[in-house]
């Protein structure tokens, strides 16, 4: 009787033995997950940081490009009316000329 209880202690202590092991290793994954976790969220938004600013680069740039297709055009058409202006302005100053020399 007292051999099985000496039997059942050792038992005992050695499943003990192995759940706290069993808990340590537990542990241990579970850290290991988590650092593994941090590194790929700080890999993803270095990542995102990067790929966003190269969005927000080329949206500059086509942005300025834009905007300086839209100045230039602005500005031939103020020339071409520019260019209006003063042929209808000579055309009625003609047409005064000659009512005025008319009469």
């Amino acid at each position: 009787m007292e051999q099985t209880i000496s039997q059942l202690f050792e038992i005992e202590k050695k499943a003990n033995q192995i759940i706290d092991r069993a808990s340590d290793e537990k542990t241990r994954l579970h850290d290991e997950r988590e650092k593994d976790i941090k590194q790929m969220e700080e890999s993803i938004n270095i990542s995102t940081s990067k790929k966003l600013k190269a969005l927000q680069e080329k949206a500059d740039a086509d942005l300025a490009n834009e905007t300086k297709t839209i100045i230039q055009n602005c500005e031939k058409h103020l020339l071409d009316l520019e260019e209006i202006n003063q042929k209808k302005y000579n055309l009625l100053v003609n047409q005064i000329f000659e009512h005025i020399t008319r009469t």
